[in-house]
């Protein structure tokens, strides 16, 4: 989690500050790749980080909500993730917690409790989502929605 007292605030870059966090809160309370700040400058600074395919020496490089970090020495390709309401937690003694979370298009995912990051209370998220409302389209249904959009503007 994010400390009591605030955090990194990212760079000025291609996403909005509400939809996007610093590359220093991701590697730290993210992933837990580093415990500091100076070991999060570390890491980047040997040129280990790449966003998108691109090698990214600013720690408060902006990583908005579908980019992909990749972090070469592991072979570990992450992306932010979806977005849903947590639907219903199960508890395993001994073994890991499982939430089944549904994400705004009405499909039911489940996930370990370690893989969850809380955004918001109830229904209302604490920052605002980009336009898919946290779910990416496959190629398919992205052209389907183009081609029902054209043949709206036509019609």
């Amino acid at each position: 989690m994010l400390a009591s007292f605030g955090s990194q605030r990212p760079m000025q870059q291609a996403h909005k500050t509400r939809e996007c966090l610093a590359m220093v809160v991701l590697l730290r309370n993210w992933f837990k790749y580093a415990l500091t700040y100076r070991e999060v400058v570390a890491i980047v600074m040997q040129r280990l980080i790449s966003m998108d395919g691109k090698v990214r020496t600013d720690e408060y490089y902006r990583a908005g909500f579908m980019d992909v970090m990749s972090i070469e020495k592991t072979g570990g390709n992450f992306r932010r993730g979806r977005i849903g309401i947590i639907k219903h937690r199960e508890k395993h003694k001994g073994s890991f917690e499982i939430l089944h979370v549904q994400d705004t298009a009405d499909q039911e995912f489940a996930t370990q409790l370690g893989n969850v990051f809380t955004i918001g209370k109830g229904i209302k998220p604490w920052l605002t989502l980009p336009r898919g409302k946290g779910i990416k389209l496959s190629i398919v249904e992205e052209a389907k929605k183009k081609a029902g959009a054209l043949k709206g503007v036509v019609a």
